[in-house]
């Protein structure tokens, strides 16, 4: 295995070269991050066209970004893309024009618990544009008007993914998949990319690999239904055990989220590796609906046994998704850990498989005084906002209303087996939420 020194040395060489590109969905520095990672280790990577339909969703337009600022009375650039690339609201759509400052507010996002923390949006489907800063920033803007100008284009292009795929003596495999979508964060982006390469280069040194691996790439949530949409049969057939892997190198923490399975051999593996650990502070939580692509290839028409590696639990920490999550705050000796536990992990699932472990088979029995939800779209998640149906959030822009989560537990748990009781006992959420949640979804003719 490489050497914590060398591997210091590699990680923070390519995090500096991925540090400053504008990744999104789509776009040429999304492209360009791939070739990098591609230096780490040989991935296959290809396009899939804009417009094309994947499950519920469909493959968005490619968005590209030259140039997008703000300039003040005095012909200066206060607000700069080209400073920070979180001070452009992703997706934002080309805006040229002159703005009161009262107009102007409704375009910017800033946040007055973080002072100097630059946030991070998206528009991504939502034809939309705007400005994150910080509110120390923000308390800089005295002048009446403001002159804006974003030059960005959004076209019929393609959306990027890459893989590796490591046979071994048998087709059974295990999946880690990560995302290429963030721009300038380092837990919260470049560490789940860098560390999954790192691992696909250590698996690749193994010659007689019993399970065969697959490393992927992608796009958050789109990324993940599009990959699932082509190889999904494929991955029922053959995955034993799989990871999302990101948000990795915080402090000395690690935390894992079962799959929905709860008890599948890459859940018992990866509990048993991070319960031996000494002196770090481990997390682990069942699945919930909150998260990354696990949510995709845990959904009702897959149910693959996937789970999440990551630091801090459900991304609690205070840095999580602004310019304040930076090179400063990772720690390296953290994420040089994570590979060996990735290593000890697949290991616990070869002696595992080699018991013939199983999971556990719940007995089914229908109460016919109880309501069973049937989600009509199972395979990934429905895209709710092509039915009019619109996640709500908090002040804190970070966790769903009480409504939204009761709709993100129905679509996730309503299978025609499992009552509305039994999903308000799981997720915690009061019946009468539940109940609203559903009629909702029934009349968008979502659920039955």
């Amino acid at each position: 295995m490489i050497s914590k020194n060398n591997f210091k040395k590699a990680f923070l060489k390519y995090f500096d070269e991925l540090w400053p590109l504008n990744r999104s969905l789509t776009g040429n520095d999304t492209r360009k991050s791939h070739k990098i990672i591609s230096k780490i280790v040989p991935i296959k990577t290809f396009e899939i066209k804009s417009g094309t339909k994947v499950h519920d969703w469909v493959v968005p337009d490619e968005w590209n970004v030259k140039k997008a600022y703000i300039l003040n009375n005095n012909n200066k650039k206060i607000i700069d893309f080209e400073k920070n690339n979180l001070h452009l609201v992703g997706y934002s759509i080309p805006y040229e024009g002159l703005l009161s400052k009262k107009k102007l507010e409704g375009k910017l996002t800033f946040l007055k618990d973080k002072p100097d923390a630059i946030p991070y949006k998206t528009t991504y489907y939502k034809k939309d544009w705007g400005f994150c800063l910080s509110y120390n920033q923000f308390k800089k803007f005295k002048d009446k008007y403001y002159y804006v100008k974003i030059e960005s284009k959004l076209e019929k292009g393609s959306m990027t993914i890459s893989e590796i795929y490591l046979p071994g003596k048998v087709k059974k495999e295990i999946l880690v998949h990560t995302y290429t979508c963030h721009p300038s964060m380092a837990i919260n982006e470049l560490s789940g990319p860098l560390i999954t390469a790192f691992l696909a280069k250590e698996i690749s040194k193994i010659k007689n690999r019993y399970f065969s691996y697959r490393f992927i790439f992608a796009p958050e949530t789109i990324g993940s239904i599009s990959y699932l949409s082509f190889y999904g049969k494929k991955l029922k057939k053959n995955l034993i055990a799989g990871y999302v892997c990101n948000s990795l190198g915080y402090k000395n923490y690690f935390s894992y989220k079962k799959s929905k399975i709860g008890d599948s051999l890459g859940d018992i593996a990866a509990i048993r590796v991070l319960n031996k650990l000494k002196k770090h502070k481990i997390t682990i939580t069942n699945f919930y609906v909150n998260g990354s692509d696990e949510r995709q290839y845990c959904s009702l028409g897959y149910n693959l046994p996937v789970g999440t590696f990551l630091s801090a639990p459900d991304h609690k920490y205070k840095e999580y998704h602004t310019s304040l999550d930076n090179k400063k705050i990772l720690n390296i000796n953290n994420l040089y850990l994570t590979i060996r536990i990735f290593m000890n992990i697949f290991k616990e699932i070869e002696e595992l498989k080699k018991n013939k472990y199983l999971p556990t088979k719940e007995k089914l029995f229908l109460d016919k005084k109880k309501i069973y939800p049937i989600n009509l779209i199972v395979k990934g998640e429905p895209r709710l906002s092509k039915y009019n149906v619109h996640y709500k959030m908090k002040k804190d822009n970070v966790t769903p209303d009480s409504l939204t989560f009761a709709i993100k537990w129905l679509v996730h748990y309503s299978d025609g087996k499992t009552s509305l009781n039994k999903i308000s006992k799981i997720s915690k959420i009061k019946l009468k939420y539940l109940k609203k949640a559903l009629k909702i979804l029934r009349k968008k003719k979502l659920f039955k």
